[in-house]
């Protein structure tokens, strides 16, 4: 996969590789990527509290309540 980038991303990632804070590109796209899933999934935990609170969604199926509980499992095994 090749990705392009606009010249200012382009010189943020090269600053945080010449840094010494991750060895290459590919591990500072990485890491942003892991930060966008992150904050996908709080939106999505938000999302579903907001609901909760409202009285919507009173039916929780094993399947959602399941990949729920990996997800939350997966983070923190991450931040381990």
């Amino acid at each position: 996969m090749n990705v392009s980038l606009t010249k200012p991303l382009e010189y943020f990632v090269q600053e945080k590789v010449d840094s010494g804070m991750y060895a290459s590109a590919s591990e500072v796209i990485r890491a942003g990527l892991r930060l966008l899933a992150e904050s996908d999934l709080d939106t999505q935990l938000k999302k579903g509290l907001e609901q909760s609170s409202a009285g919507l969604g009173k039916e929780l199926n094993a399947d959602f309540s399941e990949k729920l509980m990996q997800q939350v499992q997966e983070r923190i095994a991450h931040h381990s």
